[in-house]
């Protein structure tokens, strides 16, 4: 008898054992009072018919300072790692200049400290002028450059040296011209 109560131990040990490791694990508590409205499990999931798009990217390098000449200087716009750009182009306009109403001026003084006033350009690869004549925001929005790719646009900047008498010689003239940079539609 003792032999088979050994076995006896042993089977429900085993069984213990088994039914333990077996049991299933719940994934919340329930108690006596709100065991009769059941357990749930609220499902979502989110499907898109679309894939995911990447976002635009893209480096524009503008140059910080440009020293004029007579004959003018290049300005070159270019674009670098233009990527996912989804139908759009980068453009690059003019967003102003620190000027009296946006003139694309640059100013100076005199040794005896009159003011000095000089109109500049911009000359475009296919001839087209870009410049103020004293109408405030002008030239803002114009655009200067696009792209939809990587690549480089270079425009010449001018001096304007004729027509005005607040045009002085030995005179640095100095101004500042600001960009604006935006991804626009193609047929802007």
């Amino acid at each position: 008898m003792k032999r088979i109560s050994k076995q006896a131990t042993a089977a429900v040990a085993l069984a213990l054992c088994l039914g333990v490791t077996a049991a299933p694990a719940l994934a919340a508590d329930v108690d006596q009072a709100t065991a009769g409205d059941g357990l749930s499990t609220a499902i979502t999931f989110d499907y898109k018919d679309a894939p995911v798009q990447n976002d635009p990217t893209y480096t524009v390098v503008i140059p910080e300072t440009i020293t004029l000449t007579e004959e003018g200087a290049p300005l070159t716009i270019s674009a670098e790692n233009v990527a996912n750009l989804d139908g759009k182009k980068i453009s690059v306009t003019i967003a102003g200049t620190d000027q009296y109403r946006n003139q694309m001026t640059i100013q100076g003084k005199t040794a005896g400290g009159s003011g000095a006033v000089m109109r500049y350009q911009l000359i475009k690869a296919d001839g087209t002028v870009i410049e103020t004549t004293g109408t405030k925001d002008q030239v803002n929005g114009v655009e200067l450059a696009a792209f939809t790719e990587n690549g480089s646009e270079t425009l010449t900047m001018k001096p304007v040296l004729t027509g005005s008498s607040s045009i002085k010689k030995d005179v640095v003239y100095t101004g500042t011209i600001n960009y604006g940079i935006a991804l626009t539609d193609l047929a802007e």
